[in-house]
């Protein structure tokens, strides 16, 4: 199970204890009310959930997209998932979703 951080720039904004594996960025930010747009409705075909992972990264599956970044480059929140059978803290931050 993982703690997923939430923060705006330095201000975290919700901390989510108890996450299972499999859950998207963007499936928790929509399910704790947590303001990250997404017109397509989570098919990576938008491009508007757009977050940076700041820790944990390795906690996270590769996107299943084509337009993947490289690691420390923002991602798609809604083709981020939390893999494997570990448990850490995965911090994201929403502000770049902002812009």
């Amino acid at each position: 199970m993982y703690t997923v951080v939430f923060k705006n720039n330095q201000h975290s904004l919700k901390t989510i204890p108890g996450i299972r594996p499999g859950t998207s960025l963007l499936e928790l930010a929509l399910s704790q009310d947590i303001d990250l747009t997404s017109l397509c409705g989570g098919n990576g075909t938008c491009k508007c959930c757009i977050v940076n992972i700041e820790q944990g990264g390795e906690f996270i599956a590769p996107p299943t997209l084509e337009f993947t970044t490289s690691p420390g480059e923002p991602v798609f929140a809604c083709q981020s998932l939390l893999s494997g059978n570990s448990s850490g803290t995965i911090v994201v931050n929403i502000d770049i979703a902002q812009i």
